[in-house]
């Protein structure tokens, strides 16, 4: 493994990779991975613009950036405490942990654990540390922002019992279940990005446990856990996708766990990128 911290248009970035892929890690502010893509080719992450003209700002001054960001439940406007002091990191033989302070809304600390593996994939665990003296119910998940592109979902339900429901999907806001984004088969959903302003939230849950998206001539395949059925947030969700007017969010979610103070959850996803 190789690193380089650069100054760029978006700060100071730890940039890591092992001769095929390039990630790269803000230190500025975060935690972010705010570049991801085969080594050599495009940031295949939103850059979200230098004023923030996407709207995509809060009054108490949280950003989206772009890329990967830990997110936690329960969803509420405390899940948008600002995230803009600079983070620590601890380099790896094989990646970095990324550690940011606790965070004074929720009093939660997030780490995010990123390491190269022997095949080919990128192991990415997303962790939340309860401070607060009162339990929580929370679970952790990673949210990747992602430029246009295309989508595709292996939609497998937990299982099939004739005169049973074996396949639930929620729907947030106005979502139209016949966007023009979308395209559904008996067990597969596409998307593909559109500049259009028409809202759109969806999850489900997926046995297959991966989802894949295509741009810029990259593809990038992500893969999470499908373990405990009916234990994840947002009525059993372990995948939800999110279509923006300037961007795609593919979003994998661990399972809810009761916290003390001083536990944790963790919920780890595992990237291939390669060339498409």
């Amino acid at each position: 493994m190789k690193t380089e911290i650069r100054n760029t248009n978006r700060g100071k970035m730890l940039f890591l990779t092992d001769g095929k892929t390039e990630i790269g890690c803000a230190l500025d502010f975060g935690i972010r991975v705010s570049h991801l893509s085969v080594l050599g080719m495009d940031n295949i992450c939103y850059e979200q613009p230098e004023d923030c003209s996407d709207g995509l700002i809060t009054e108490d001054g949280w950003k989206l950036y772009g890329g990967h960001r830990i997110w936690n439940t329960p969803e509420d406007s405390t899940c948008n405490c600002p995230d803009n002091d600079p983070v620590e990191y601890e380099l790896l033989e094989d990646g970095v942990i990324l550690k940011q302070k606790e965070e004074p809304w929720r009093h939660i600390v997030k780490e995010l654990k990123i390491r190269f593996l022997t095949d080919g994939r990128i192991e990415v665990t997303n962790l939340i540390r309860n401070m607060a003296d009162e339990v929580i119910d929370s679970a952790a998940w990673g949210v990747n922002t992602l430029s246009g592109g295309d989508v595709e979902v292996d939609y497998i339900p937990a299982e099939v019992v004739a005169g049973a429901p074996g396949r639930f999907v929620s729907l947030w806001g106005k979502t139209n279940i016949a966007d023009e984004r979308l395209q559904w088969s008996r067990e597969h959903l596409s998307a593909k990005y559109k500049p259009i302003s028409d809202y759109f939230k969806l999850g489900m849950y997926t046995k297959a446990g991966i989802a894949s998206y295509t741009n810029k001539g990259q593809r990038f395949d992500l893969m999470f856990g499908t373990e405990n059925f009916g234990n994840y947030p947002d009525n059993g969700c372990n995948f939800e996708l999110f279509m923006h007017r300037y961007f795609i969010e593919m979003e994998s979610l661990g399972e809810v766990k009761h916290l003390s103070k001083g536990e944790c959850a963790t919920h780890t996803e595992y990237w291939r990128i390669s060339k498409n």
